[in-house]
């Protein structure tokens, strides 16, 4: 892997190029294609991400085979599967790939140990996981604070781009609502 490369320019910014080398070998580039599941429900995940380029989403299949979306992770953003990086079990959820993606897979258990020795991988460590845990606490207090309308209309302020992107079925159940109720907010919005 080029020392230039982007992915490493951001990540890995503030630890010296020298000891780069040791962590070389952690970091897994993966392509993939529109729709292709690289996380699934069952299967234990040892490694957290980096979204080069693209667009994944976590979601739950309950026993009717109904999708209920959790997360979205998108260019420049750390993705995990929680119940796999926090508890150490198998996933929950199934990840998947909402458009051509490429991301850098880092295994987790190995980068602990190499962050145990050295602290500039140690605050990168730190900052991921705060990363993962705030994502997660935001989604959590917009369903207790705010209404599906609010929700989109955050989501549409933030990340107007990702609105674009993402199919109303996959947009309506991550706010928690029926495609046609996400339809009618849309009308509403557009008057």
């Amino acid at each position: 892997m080029d020392i230039s490369d982007n992915f490493l320019l951001d990540f890995f910014k503030d630890i010296p190029k020298t000891e780069l080398i040791s962590i070389f070998g952690l970091i897994n580039r993966k392509k993939l294609k529109k729709n292709e599941i690289f996380i699934e429900e069952g299967t234990f995940y040892n490694k957290f991400f980096y979204i080069n380029k693209g667009l994944v989403r976590g979601f739950y299949s309950n026993a009717d085979g109904e999708e209920k979306t959790i997360f979205f992770r998108w260019e420049k953003e750390f993705g995990a599967d929680p119940e796999s990086y926090f508890n150490h079990k198998p996933s929950k959820l199934t990840w998947c790939a909402m458009e051509e993606t490429e991301i850098f897979e880092i295994n987790f258990q190995k980068f602990e140990e190499l962050s145990k020795r050295n602290v500039g991988l140690l605050k990168l460590r730190i900052m991921a996981s705060k990363k993962l845990l705030n994502r997660m606490y935001e989604r959590l207090e917009s369903f207790i604070l705010y209404s599906p309308e609010e929700r989109f209309q955050h989501l549409l302020e933030t990340h107007p781009d990702l609105c674009e992107r993402i199919p109303d079925k996959y947009l309506a159940s991550f706010l928690g609502i029926t495609p046609v109720s996400l339809s009618r907010i849309k009308k509403r919005l557009e008057n």
